[in-house]
């Protein structure tokens, strides 16, 4: 096993290249604003999708209220001719 000298010790080679590793990937920021974009899109997209859930049963019953209605009025208009 090699070995390299850090601090007045004497480190396994591969603990210094993990170490280098991941030095070098914790100061490399390419890529974090795609990451923020792909995370507010992911918050966007179940914040419509969670509106849309809780907005569709209302709209559903408005529209059968309205359905109704016409109906009613249909069958009455039908019923005096």
């Amino acid at each position: 096993m090699r070995y390299a000298r850090e601090a007045d010790r004497l480190v396994p080679n591969c603990v210094q290249h993990v170490r280098d590793l991941f030095l070098r990937l914790h100061g490399d920021e390419r890529g974090q604003a795609m990451t923020e974009y792909t995370v507010l899109l992911c918050a966007v997209s179940a914040l419509s999708a969670a509106t849309g859930v809780s907005i569709g049963g209302t709209v559903l019953d408005k529209f059968t209220v309205g359905d109704k209605a016409l109906d009613d009025f249909v069958c009455a208009v039908t019923a005096n001719l």
